[in-house]
């Protein structure tokens, strides 16, 4: 065979066995693995564990890019970064939006666990979670009142502290208007039942990055829980390592990533 047909033969069926499986798709991957390998060694070596610290990197790198967009709303690294101060260990039962996320964020910055409560659940199966979680405070959003009052009782026996993340002027104000009338009745019958975490008026001093040198790969970063199709939900921890890891990955841009996206 002439070199020409060989070669053109060669690069025939390379592209047949690439076509039937993926052999280049593998090569990148090994490679996008060894580079964020390395990357990873060099973090635990650097006592630079901590999840949160990969949020200050990007707040140092891109302050004024947005970070995160919620509805009409887009908020920046910087915007991110402002009114963080030291919590207890919490739970937190949310609706997904900005107040959760910057809620982690101020957890994973003063070396706090969040426990992510299902904000669709109540009753037995709401106090089991907040057992599980062995949290003292329990952060949530204002709607989702009726359930924590319904396990007042069982909740304030595991000695939690409850305070909402609704601003206080759209609890007592337009906010209270759309209410329904169980957490109208929530508001209005228990006064001391909760207090308020209002972001706007907390400390934004900054917190070291040399306190969270102590911040281990096997240390929690979140819990998470499992659906609790074959009985309660059953806690689920996310490790620093494992989510620097994943981290990692989309840095080496395995997934096409930039800083529009």
């Amino acid at each position: 065979m002439a070199p020409v047909a060989a070669v053109a033969a060669a690069l025939a069926a390379g592209y047949y066995l690439n076509g039937k499986y993926q052999i280049t798709k593998d090569l990148v991957l090994v490679r996008v693995g060894l580079q964020a390998r390395r990357r990873f060694e060099a973090m635990v070596k650097n006592r630079d564990c901590s999840l949160y610290n990969r949020f200050e990197e990007q707040c140092q790198i891109r302050p004024f890019s947005v970070a995160l967009v919620f509805e009409n709303t887009s908020y920046t690294w910087r915007d991110l970064e402002l009114g963080v101060q030291k919590k207890q260990r919490v739970a937190m039962m949310m609706h997904n939006s900005p107040q959760f996320i910057i809620t982690w964020l101020a957890l994973l910055k003063i070396m706090v666990v969040p426990a992510f409560i299902n904000n669709q659940i109540a009753g037995p199966v709401l106090v089991h979670s907040l057992k599980v979680a062995d949290a003292k405070l329990l952060l949530f959003d204002y709607e989702l009142a009726p359930a924590i009052q319904e396990s007042l009782k069982e909740i304030k026996d595991l000695g939690y502290n409850i305070f909402t993340v609704t601003p206080k002027d759209e609890v007592l104000g337009q906010h209270y208007a759309h209410l329904s009338e169980d957490a109208r009745q929530v508001l209005d019958g228990s006064p001391s039942f909760f207090g308020y975490v209002e972001w706007k008026h907390l400390s934004t001093e900054g917190f070291s990055k040399e306190s969270r040198q102590e911040v281990l790969v096997s240390d929690p970063a979140a819990l998470i829980y499992t659906s609790g199709t074959t009985g309660f939900p059953k806690a689920a921890i996310m490790d620093h390592g494992r989510c620097n890891s994943t981290h990692l990955i989309a840095l080496e841009n395995h997934w096409s990533l930039d800083a529009n996206d």
